[in-house]
């Protein structure tokens, strides 16, 4: 009985090299028809083993929804979403593609290798950008950046601060839209905000606010500035 589970264990490694290797095998497949865009997440084997089959569904859905504004206004056609594991990356990472071109790796440079409990939210994060880039040498429709201005919504903000910042390279209105985002009070806006004070990104540089917005971000402990008064 003690050695029962390992062979179950076996048995579903094998079950899932099998189905894994039928997938490539039919991706790979030179009568298959090849999509334009693809986004593919690599695995490695410990993270891939860290995903049930039961998730494959739900997270490739959360992926694909990260495209759902510019596939809305005509800009794109959704791509199609694979999770693979790789021989070729590490046990404990990840690389994502979009059309065969690498946008983003787990862990981050800023992180250690160890595994972190919320690496499909890093990947989702590395992926939410990738629409952007694909628009460096274009524009979406005016008419469709006003609807998102009118919306005064959250994510409408967040869309339209990566628009200016990454697609128009306007700094200023990216700062505007920052703000915005901000008065939402989300820990994650707030560190972008404090971040731009720091560096002077689309605003005129300011310690003050940057301190400020980096204490309500939760980013900053209290006890480190708690000779500066009047942050608040």
């Amino acid at each position: 009985m003690a050695r029962l589970p390992r062979r179950l264990a076996f048995r579903r490694r094998h079950l899932r090299s099998r189905q894994l290797a039928e997938r490539k095998e039919s991706a790979t497949n030179p009568n298959a028809a090849t999509p334009v865009n693809e986004l593919r997440v690599e695995f490695g084997r410990i993270l891939f083993d860290m995903i049930r089959y039961d998730l494959m569904e739900e997270i490739t859905a959360s992926l694909s929804h990260v495209f759902d504004e510019f596939v809305k206004c005509g800009c794109i056609e959704r791509p199609s979403i694979r999770l693979l594991e790789s021989e070729h990356v590490a046990p404990k990472e990840c690389e994502v593609y979009l059309s065969d071109k690498l946008i983003g790796v787990y862990p981050p440079p800023i992180r250690n290798n160890n595994i972190h409990k919320n690496f499909l939210y890093d990947i989702y994060k590395a992926v939410e950008r990738a629409p952007f880039n694909l628009f460096k040498k274009s524009r979406l429709p005016h008419d469709f950046l006003q609807r998102k201005a009118r919306e005064g919504s959250r994510e409408s903000c967040l869309f339209l601060y990566r628009y200016f910042l990454i697609v128009e390279d306007d700094r200023q209105q990216a700062f505007h839209w920052l703000k915005k985002l901000a008065a939402f009070g989300v820990p994650e806006d707030l560190k972008l905000l404090s971040n731009a004070y720091w560096r002077g990104t689309g605003c005129r540089k300011d310690e003050f606010l940057s301190d400020k917005y980096g204490i309500a971000s939760g980013r900053l402990p209290r006890s480190i500035w708690r000779n500066k008064k009047d942050l608040f």
